[in-house]
This record gives C-alpha cells, sequence and structure tokens, in this order.
C-alpha cells in the first residue's frame, strides 16, 4: 500500500513540475488547470486535485454505431486539445471555492468553429459556475455573432458585460478575464493584450454558488427538444486555468508568446474544427453513397453550378447539432457530382443589418465574366419583411474549393406591399435567358386570398432587378395541397415539346396552411419576355410517391452536358431522440436527370455518373424465369445495393396469380423484418407500386412504418431500378414515377433480399450490384452499445405497455399514479407517434402538485440484462425518477428523470424519450422498478411506457410500500 501511495504522489509530482513548466515563473497560485492532453478516452484530468472527469458526448453509448471517444484533436496550443461538439460535450468539475483574495483569473485558449443563436440571451459556455435561480456565480462565454463576454450575478440579478470584439473562427485566441471583487472591476485579455476593463459595483455581492464548474456548455443551458444542449461551445479548447489573484501583463504576454512558433499561432485546417466522417463509421442507419455532409444537421441543397472542372452545391446545415437551428450554408465540392467533399461552410450569420437572423435558402448563377454568384434569403428580424434577397462571391477565383465567401453588403431585393402576399418572400432562384440576354430571379411568396406563387425580377447586371409581376399560380380551392404560399422554386428547361415550343420544368415545395409538403411541379412554356409561366396541365403533379421523403428542390443545366439536373433533400424520417443518438440528420437525394418523352410527359432518372459506384455484379441475367430469377437472388445479402429489374407487363398479368411483383429487402433470416415492394396491376395500363412497411423494424420508436405509395400508368415493359443505402431507398419505374422512403431495421442481420412473381413470368433482365461508398471505403456496420435483438423488444412484465388501460401488476401509492391516468390519447409525447400497447401512465393528468410511488412487479433479470423504456416530465433527478431497484438491499441500481425544467415555456413538451440501460452487471438478481415523485411544481409530474426488460421469471407478490 505505501509503495501504491509514493508512486501516487511522485505521479503528481511530476505533473505538477511539467505543469509549471508551461506556464510563467511568476504566475498566481493555481486553483484548477486542465490540459486536455488525454488524447483519447472519455475521461480527462483536473491536475491541482489529480482528479479525474467525464466527458459528456452522444457516442459514451452509441445507440447505432460502436462506442468512440469524444473529439481529440493533435494541432493545439501544447500538446492535446479537445474538440467541442456544439451540443453534447461538456465536462462538469467540482465547485471552485473562492479564494481569500477575492480576486479570479479565468484563462484559456479557444478557437471556435460558429457562433450559436443565443436563445433566452444565454452565451455558448466556454467556463462557469452559475445557479441562475440564486442569480450567483459567473459564466465566461461566446454571444451570439462572436462577442465575448461574461454573466455574473449578484444575488439579485444577472448582469452582462462584454468585451468589447468579436472572436475570429478557426484560429486560436488566448482569453483571460480577471474578476475583482475587492477592486469591483473586470479586465479582459485576448492575446496578450487588454481589450476592456469594466466597474461594475454588483461585485460587491459576487459569490459562487455551490455547484459544478462547467467546462464547455452554460450551467443554464436550454435542453432544446428534449436532446440537444444550446448554449454549448463548437470549436476546440486548449489549456484552461483559474488562478489565485491577477497576472501581470508581462505574464499574459508569455502565455500568448510560448504558443508562438516563428511569431504565428498554430495554423487550423479544416479537419481540425469540425467533426470527420469517419467518427460515425459502423452507424448500421447512415447512407454512403448519398450526397451528405461530414455532420451535424442538413436540410435542402441549393446552389448547384459548375466552374472550372468543379461541380458545387451548398446547403443548409447547422454546425452545432442534428438538429435545426441557427442555419448556416454548408458547401459541398464534386469532381463527377456522386463523390462529394465537404469544405468551408460559405456563408454564416453575420453582425449588422443584412444577415444577423439568419441566411436562408438561395440558388447560384455565373456573371457576366463567368464567375459564380451565390443568392440568397437574408434574414432580419427587425425589420418587416425580415427577408431580403442578397448575394455573395468568392473570396479568391483562385482557390479551385471557392472555400471562402463575401457577401455584398446590401440586400438587392426588398419586396413591397404589393409584390404578392405581404412578409412572405423566400429562396431566390436566379438563371440567365440567352434569348433575351437577361438574369431572371423567382422570389416565392403568395397571392393574397389565393395560392402560392413565386414573384420574377429581371436583371442586366445581377445588382438591380426589375419587379415584373408573379409567374404563375393555380386555383388553391381545387389544389389546396399546393398551400397558400411556395418555397425553393425551380425551373429548368426540359427540350421542345411536339407542337414545337421549348417546355419548361417548374417546381416547388408547397408551403403554409393546408399544405400537404411535397414537391409539385408543372410542365408548360417559359416567356422570357413578359416573365410568365403557361402549364400545359392545370394540375400540380407529384414529383415523387414516397410520402413526404423527397422534398427541398434546387437545380440547375450542367454546362458539360446541358442536361437538366434536379437536387432535393431525403427527408430523414428520424425522431429527435434517434437525431441526437446518432449524431447526423438527413441526407440529399440522388441527383436527378429531367427530359421531356415523346408524349410531352416528365421523363426522369439518377444521374449516369452513379454507375462509377456499382462494383461486380452481384447477378446479371437475362430471359429467365421468375423461378429462377427467385434461386439467384436468394443468397443476396447487402445493404448497398442497386437492382434493376425488367418485366413484359402483358406477360406479368396473364401469367397465374394476379400478375402482381413483390420484393422483399431488408429482410432477415428469421423474416421478423423485412420490407416489401409491391407493383401491383389495376387493369389496362394501370399499376399501383407501394412499399409496405408494417414489418421493417421492430424498433416500436422508429418512424418508418405504414405503407407508402401511388397509381401508376406503365408502357408494355416495366423497368424497376431500386437504390438501397443503408436507411435510404430510391426506387424508379420506367423513368416516370419514384418512390423515396426510409428503412431503419434494429436487427443487423437485416440485409436480405426476396423475389415474389408467378413463377412462370419471364424476367426480361435482372441485375444487382454493390454500391461503393463515395467517401473512401464503405464503412461495415459494426455492433453498437445496446443490443437490437428480438429479445430486446420482449418483456413478461406485467402489463409492461399498460395495454390494460388500468395499473394492473403496478402498486400505487399517493396522488400522483392512479389508473385514471392511463389513458389512450396524448399520441404526440410518443416519439413515433403511436402508443405501444394502446395506453400509457400520463403522471402529468394528475397535475404538478401530486405525490406518490409506483412499483412494478418484482422480477429475475435474464437475457442480455439490458432493459429499456419510455419516460417524460419533469427535471428533478433528486426527486423525480424512475429506477431500478435491487429487491433484497432495497438499493437503487440505476435512475432517470424527465427533460422538462421547471422554467420551460408553458404549452411546450418535450415528450417521451427511450432510456437504455446495461444492467448485465445485476443478471440473476431479483429487482423492479419504482417511479417516485417527491416534487412539486408545473413540471413535477412523470410520463411512462413501454418497458422491456428479459427477465428469467416474474414475480407477483403483493408487496406494501
Amino acid at each position: 500500500m505505501g509503495s501504491i501511495k509514493l508512486s501516487r504522489l511522485l505521479g503528481l509530482a511530476l505533473t505538477a513540475s511539467l505543469l509549471l513548466a508551461c506556464w510563467p515563473a511568476r504566475q498566481a497560485p493555481l486553483l484548477v488547470k486542465v490540459n486536455f492532453d488525454e488524447g483519447a478516452g472519455t475521461q480527462l484530468r483536473e491536475v491541482v486535485s489529480g482528479r479525474d472527469y467525464g466527458i459528456q458526448h452522444r457516442f459514451r453509448e452509441a445507440r447505432y454505431k460502436p462506442v468512440s471517444d469524444p473529439y481529440w484533436r493533435s494541432h493545439c496550443i501544447a500538446g492535446q486539445c479537445l474538440k467541442f461538439d456544439g451540443s453534447s460535450n461538456a465536462i462538469e468539475l467540482a465547485p471552485l471555492v473562492m479564494p481569500a483574495s477575492g480576486v479570479i483569473t479565468l484563462s484559456l485558449w479557444v478557437a471556435p468553429q460558429a457562433y450559436e443563436w443565443g436563445d433566452g440571451g444565454l452565451p455558448s459556455g466556454l467556463l462557469g459556475q452559475y445557479q441562475a435561480a440564486a442569480h450567483q456565480g459567473f459564466v465566461l462565454g461566446i454571444g451570439r455573432h462572436g462577442e465575448w463576454l461574461v454573466q455574473l450575478g449578484d444575488g439579485l440579478e444577472t448582469h452582462t458585460v462584454t468585451a468589447g470584439q468579436r472572436l475570429p473562427v478557426d484560429s486560436w485566441s488566448h482569453l483571460a478575464l480577471r474578476i475583482d471583487k475587492p477592486a469591483q472591476t473586470l479586465a479582459f485579455y485576448r492575446n496578450s493584450e487588454l481589450v476592456a476593463e469594466h466597474r461594475l459595483s454588483a461585485l460587491a455581492q459576487f459569490q459562487l454558488p455551490d455547484t459544478p464548474l462547467f467546462i464547455g456548455r452554460h450551467p443554464a443551458a436550454m435542453l432544446h427538444l428534449g436532446h440537444f444542449y444550446l448554449h454549448s461551445f463548437n470549436g476546440l479548447m486548449d489549456e484552461l486555468a483559474v488562478l489565485d489573484g491577477a497576472l501581470p501583463i508581462a505574464e499574459h504576454q508569455a502565455l500568448y508568446t510560448r504558443a508562438l512558433a516563428d511569431g504565428q499561432l498554430p495554423a487550423l485546417s479544416l479537419a481540425d474544427t469540425t467533426i470527420a466522417r469517419r467518427e460515425f463509421d459502423g452507424d448500421k442507419h447512415r447512407p454512403q453513397y448519398h450526397l451528405m455532409p461530414d455532420a451535424h444537421w442538413m436540410n435542402e441543397p441549393h446552389g448547384p453550378f459548375y466552374y472550372q472542372g468543379k461541380y458545387h452545391i451548398t446547403f443548409q446545415k447547422n454546425p452545432h447539432g442534428p438538429f435545426w437551428h441557427q442555419i448556416h450554408w454548408g458547401h459541398l465540392v464534386s469532381d463527377d457530382m456522386v463523390h462529394w467533399r465537404e469544405v468551408d461552410m460559405a456563408l454564416r450569420p453575420e453582425a449588422g443589418d443584412l444577415t444577423p437572423d439568419g441566411v436562408w435558402s438561395g440558388s447560384a448563377t455565373l456573371d457576366a465574366e463567368g464567375n459564380p454568384v451565390l443568392f440568397f434569403t437574408a434574414g432580419n428580424d427587425q425589420l418587416f419583411p425580415t427577408q431580403r434577397m442578397a448575394l455573395a462571391r468568392p473570396k479568391d477565383l483562385t482557390d479551385p474549393l471557392l472555400r471562402e465567401w463575401v457577401a455584398h453588403p446590401k440586400a438587392l431585393i426588398t419586396q413591397q406591399p404589393d409584390w404578392g402576399l405581404f412578409g412572405q418572400f423566400r429562396d431566390p432562384f436566379v438563371f440567365w435567358d440567352k434569348t433575351v440576354s437577361k438574369w431572371y430571379q423567382l422570389v416565392t411568396s403568395g397571392i393574397p386570398d389565393g395560392s402560392g406563387t413565386a414573384l420574377v425580377f429581371s436583371s442586366s447586371d445581377l445588382f438591380k432587378w426589375d419587379y415584373l409581376g408573379p409567374l404563375f399560380s393555380t386555383d388553391i380551392k381545387a389544389y389546396p395541397q399546393v398551400g397558400p404560399v411556395w418555397e425553393l422554386p425551380v425551373l429548368l428547361p426540359l427540350g421542345t415539346g411536339r407542337d414545337g415550343r421549348p417546355r419548361h420544368w417548374f417546381g416547388i415545395n408547397s408551403h403554409g396552411a393546408g399544405a400537404v409538403v411535397e414537391v409539385y411541379y408543372w410542365i408548360g412554356v417559359w416567356d422570357a419576355a413578359t416573365g410568365r409561366f403557361s402549364p400545359d396541365h392545370p394540375e400540380p403533379r407529384l414529383m415523387d410517391i414516397g410520402d413526404r421523403k423527397f422534398t427541398g428542390p434546387s437545380g440547375m443545366v450542367d454546362p458539360l452536358t446541358g442536361r437538366s439536373i434536379l437536387f432535393s433533400i431525403a427527408q430523414g424520417e428520424t425522431t429527435r431522440q434517434q437525431e441526437a443518438e446518432s449524431g447526423w440528420a438527413h441526407n440529399g437525394g440522388l441527383p436527378l436527370h429531367l427530359w421531356l418523352g415523346e408524349d410531352d410527359q416528365l421523363r426522369f432518372a439518377p444521374i449516369a455518373e452513379l454507375a462509377s459506384l456499382r462494383g461486380e455484379p452481384l447477378v446479371d441475367a437475362a430471359n429467365i424465369s421468375g423461378a429462377e430469377a427467385q434461386a439467384l437472388l436468394a443468397p443476396v445479402k447487402g445493404d448497398l445495393l442497386e437492382l434493376e429489374l425488367v418485366l413484359d407487363a402483358a406477360q406479368l398479368v396473364s401469367t397465374a396469380g394476379k400478375g402482381s411483383l413483390g420484393l422483399a429487402l431488408r429482410k432477415n433470416p428469421r423474416a421478423t423484418e423485412l420490407t416489401r415492394l409491391n407493383l401491383l396491376p389495376r387493369g389496362g395500363r394501370n399499376w399501383r407500386l407501394e412499399l409496405d412497411r408494417s414489418r421493417t423494424s421492430l424498433d416500436p420508436d422508429v418512424l418508418s412504418y405504414g405503407v407508402q405509395g401511388g397509381d401508376l400508368v406503365l408502357d408494355d415493359e416495366i423497368r424497376l431500378r431500386v437504390f438501397l443505402d443503408r436507411s435510404m431507398l430510391e426506387v424508379y419505374v420506367n423513368d416516370r414515377a419514384s418512390l423515396t422512403s426510409r428503412l431503419f431495421p434494429a436487427t443487423l442481420d437485416a440485409l436480405g433480399l426476396g423475389l415474389e412473381l408467378p413463377p412462370a413470368a419471364v424476367v426480361k433482365r435482372l441485375r444487382v450490384w454493390p454500391m461503393n461508398a463515395a467517401q473512401g471505403d464503405a464503412a461495415p456496420v459494426a455492433p453498437a452499445a445496446f443490443d437490437y435483438s428480438e429479445t430486446t423488444w420482449q418483456s413478461a412484465l406485467p402489463n409492461h405497455d399498460f395495454s390494460l388501460c388500468n395499473l394492473a401488476g403496478w402498486q400505487a401509492q399517493g396522488e400522483a399514479f392512479t389508473p385514471a391516468q392511463v389513458v389512450a390519447d396524448q399520441r404526440e409525447l410518443n416519439p413515433s407517434g403511436r402508443i405501444p400497447g394502446a395506453c400509457q401512465l400520463l403522471g402529468s393528468l394528475a397535475g404538478g402538485d401530486a405525490t406518490g410511488e409506483l412499483r412494478s412487479a418484482r422480477f429475475v433479470l435474464g437475457g442480455n440484462g439490458q432493459l429499456n423504456f419510455l419516460i417524460g416530465g419533469g427535471m428533478d433527478r433528486d426527486n423525480l425518477y424512475v429506477a431500478l431497484v435491487d429487491a433484497d438491499t432495497g438499493q437503487e441500481l440505476m435512475r432517470a428523470t424527465g427533460t422538462e425544467a421547471a422554467d420551460q415555456a408553458d404549452g411546450a413538451r418535450h415528450g417521451l424519450r427511450r432510456v437504455y440501460w446495461d444492467a448485465s452487471s445485476a443478471l440473476g438478481k431479483t429487482l423492479y422498478f419504482i417511479l417516485r415523485d417527491q416534487s412539486k411544481g408545473p413540471r413535477a409530474y412523470l410520463n411512462v411506457d413501454d418497458f422491456h426488460i428479459p427477465m428469467q421469471s416474474t414475480l407477483i407478490t403483493e408487496t406494501s410500500l
């Protein structure tokens, strides 16, 4: 024992000596020091105490991929450093005690990647020990557009004091803040220079609360949507310290100059400041060959263009996490529209008049010199209308990746009261019309008391725009699905019609009251002289029959081939919890080539360049029977596939049976999970394409369920193309119709295919290719921290999902949990919109002041020992929770509370989330659940449902509480 203690003391002494070597010799005494030098693992050491602390990180208990470490980096100030992801990372240290001197200096290095919105007036926390209710403590943070500041409480109110300068992104800054209580002053230093000094009389009452010292998150951060912490730092952090007393200016200078090499701070690359694609390796749902960013949230792609050998596309991006918030413009570059590489963000919200509140959707064009120009919707909520049209240009045209863009300082177009529906004005689509040598800009809006529309503007220089009026509108009463407002307009040439006139495809995203949010289109004639579009058909046509999975259109004419190319966003169809635990949300659809058929109808197909992703065919057969085709497909397995099936429609219908076609996808060997694609004859040339997802996933929380589909009119030959990319599914029939969907099987072996059609049917062609990843090698699926086998979703616990719509099998005490609260409504509280077992227990119906307890039946834990259940309601880990209890000792083994803060806005609910516990250490023990509500207040309630417990046996006994 003595030798171990001696070794420990020697280790601490060595650590201390190394620490002192990195700091000026005459520094103030250290209270806290974190070096971030671990470089691996999920803990970091606070050097002064020698204590290790855990790093909060979404992949510490990964649900869909293997467990992985936080994002350590090596291009740092000294040794290693840590990349904070903007929503899931934080460290909670032991409370800091105010020294007798009454003076503390905070010192740290930061390199922000992006800045948050600043919801509720709170900054992104860098370092803070603060209690909001008591107005005590401090938070050093970064405000909405990069201004660094401190919040201090005096016991009565919280004061915000700024440094008066904005921090640069993607580069290191040394920040120091001196809080001097006796002198009642605050001093801000950046890179060794004093940038601001303030006298604050409230410092006389300054105290530190007995709460954790937070690194990387505001201590009062909001839990957004029940899963994402706002007010979190996004960027790199290194060499953090809290010191007792003030640092002389010479020591500030020494801290800064020690980080310089040849007079420069360490340079940072995109790989240093962002999250790499490889961090998601092993994810069983993440697509591999579809267009998508490296991490976090993606929404509609826009602004595609081709310039000097490269294709570019931008997209709506949240760099802070996989949720919609504080949207920037991400930027992807490709040689072929297939293999995309993410580069630096093109646009971000900036302080000032133009874009303080958002950079929303837009497009791209080339100017008179052939150089690219981005057009975007500039958001300023202090104005009305809040959105105006603006443009940006590349900062350096010699950069082949065009990584930096500069916005023109003034808005180009501001909506006038008589231009469409006042206050609805966004999403510019700009194109050059060579027939009149002008640029045109379509901006979506609406017609008062009518349908949506696109307002038309023309220009000869891209800066001065003349208003020409609405492009066209439709009958909102006849076609209410298109909505009173349109978004994301696209006008693309299709070719020449049979009457000799050129035809265009005009598409929109529907929006507003009564709209069914889809991509609708018309084919018609564009008149450049008048700025009007005359559709060949009055009815809006649906672009995809996948039930709102294909949205967000954008387009371009490829200058190399003359093709009209359409891009889209493939909606993720994921719950907020799934997005939080995945770390990514959404991806682009496959790029489509649009053209006009001989019958003047639309034809479209995935671009031919996608063939470059194909491996050697797994199946390649022609003119075989249905039985032979079934035999060929039976051994094929995979989740990255392209399949082509060609049949004779008349021959298929004339064979025995109904002549229908069924294709099974993502089928596991036990057939407990599979998805069926059905092509059903409806007489003559009429068919119906359906995707049956009733058995797609055993996971009760997924949104991929039900039947999608629509009616088709097909030729004599049926050509079916299927693209499978993990959770992504795209189906194309005869270049006339598409169905986009999502599949989220729970089991890892749901990889099989199957074919159902009459044995005598003639299959003219059957080909299956494995598809390669668009970025590097396809990452193989790997087991996650939680087992998603069939047993995961089984439970012998009596009334585990309240399917009896009462409390049978449970024992209640008090007022918080009664049979009256087991109800079949409130479906929106469940992540999937469904209620397992028909009913759920809603403690919220008893109100916030009811208290009590509820116990499950006892059970002996078996299987793999992994439990899960749904929980919602108030956030109070001490008085409001679900616990797993050892029946023999009464010890609580695990505990979970809700996510709704007491001060959350009225009417806002986070809904239920799935809690996963690995209780394998308690295998063979007799256990039970207890729900305890000893809290009072507006959010003091628990909502629960769907307890899954693998067990050896159930002991239903009468036990008193």
